[in-house]
Parts: C-alpha cells; sequence; structure tokens
C-alpha cells in the first residue's frame, strides 16, 4: 500500500512538473515579443546581445534546434527584417562556420515563432507552437526567401516539433532554387 502511494506520489509530481513545463514551453505571448519590433533593419547581432532574445528563441523553438540556432544567430549577422508592422525574420550564420545558417521567423501578433538551421545540406526546421503543416504562409515565404537568398540547396529536410521528435519533410518545397530557375525559363516572355 505504502509503495503505490510513493508511486503515485512520485507519478503526480513528474506529470506536475512536465505539464508546468510544457506550459512553460509553449506559451505563446504576443505582447511579451513585440519589442523585437525595434530592430528592425538593425543586425541580428545586436538582437543576439539582448538579454531576452535567448529567452525568445528558447520559448519559440524546440530545445534540440535551440543551440544550433542560437550559434547561427550569434555570428555573422544579417538585418532583421520586418514585414508589415508585424512579421519579423532574421538570419546570421555560425562564426567561422559560415556554410551553417540560421533563420528566425516571429509573428508578433500571435506570438508564433519558427526556427530554421541548414547545414551539410540539411534543413531543420522546428516551431514549439506550430506543426510542418500548418506553417503560416507569410513563414513560408519568408524561409523560402532565405533559402532563395542564401543560395541554399536541401537534400533533406525535417521539422522538430515541441517534443523534439523529427519528422521527414518533402524536399521539393525547399529547393527554391529550382522552383525558381524553372518559373524563370517558362514563364512567358513579355512583348518588347
Amino acid at each position: 500500500m505504502t509503495f503505490r502511494c510513493i508511486a503515485l506520489s512520485v507519478l503526480f509530481a513528474a506529470s506536475t512538473g512536465l505539464a508546468q513545463a510544457a506550459s512553460e514551453h509553449t506559451r505563446q505571448n504576443p505582447a511579451s515579443i513585440r519589442w523585437v519590433l525595434h530592430y528592425d533593419g538593425k543586425s541580428t547581432d545586436q538582437f543576439m546581445w539582448d538579454t531576452r532574445a535567448k529567452k525568445l528563441l528558447n520559448t519559440r523553438v524546440p530545445a534540440m534546434l535551440a543551440d544550433s540556432l542560437l550559434m547561427a544567430l550569434g555570428g555573422t549577422p544579417d538585418p532583421v527584417v520586418v514585414v508589415k508592422g508585424r512579421y519579423i525574420s532574421m538570419s546570421g550564420c555560425r562564426y567561422q562556420s559560415c556554410s551553417e545558417k540560421g533563420f528566425l521567423w516571429l509573428d508578433t501578433q500571435t506570438g508564433i515563432g519558427v526556427g530554421a538551421f541548414h547545414a551539410s545540406d540539411t534543413l531543420h526546421l522546428g516551431s514549439n507552437s506550430l506543426s510542418a503543416n500548418h506553417l503560416p504562409t507569410e513563414a513560408k515565404l519568408a524561409l523560402w526567401s532565405w533559402l532563395y537568398e542564401q543560395s541554399l540547396r536541401t537534400a533533406s529536410a525535417e521539422f522538430i516539433d515541441r517534443s523534439n521528435r523529427q519528422h521527414a519533410l518533402d524536399i521539393a518545397n525547399f529547393n527554391v532554387q529550382e522552383h525558381f530557375h524553372e518559373h524563370l525559363h517558362t514563364a512567358p516572355r513579355r512583348p518588347q
């Protein structure tokens, strides 16, 4: 009888701790991230030096992806971009290893975020609040623009959910170089 009570107490404590951690991990308070809008046009590096940056990233991106993304965003920076006064994109590459690149997208109205890390032709994409099948159009456009601007080719892709489970993704959705190239050669030409 005593063993059962102890076992139930341990299970209850563990589940309460896990529930609290999950709640902490997935809390997406939009008001708490509006401060990022002030970094529009500034370098990602400046953003990363803000004491709130690491906590923000860790609450929006799965733990399995967060460290790699922190290293990449803390390296050689690109400018922070704000679109429609709402959507924020930032990127950078790892210090002394610029073939490893990171990307973060945030929606300041909903508080959701998506992170990406690209290394060795592999794209690691993840979110604590979204699934691979429910990425907002604005996040996809920002991600595709980043992949295109950085000339990144993708041989494999995965989505990492908030439980750090990895799900394979169709790479056809992330090889934007080929899509844009095909479109340029098949688009009708304007008469001159």
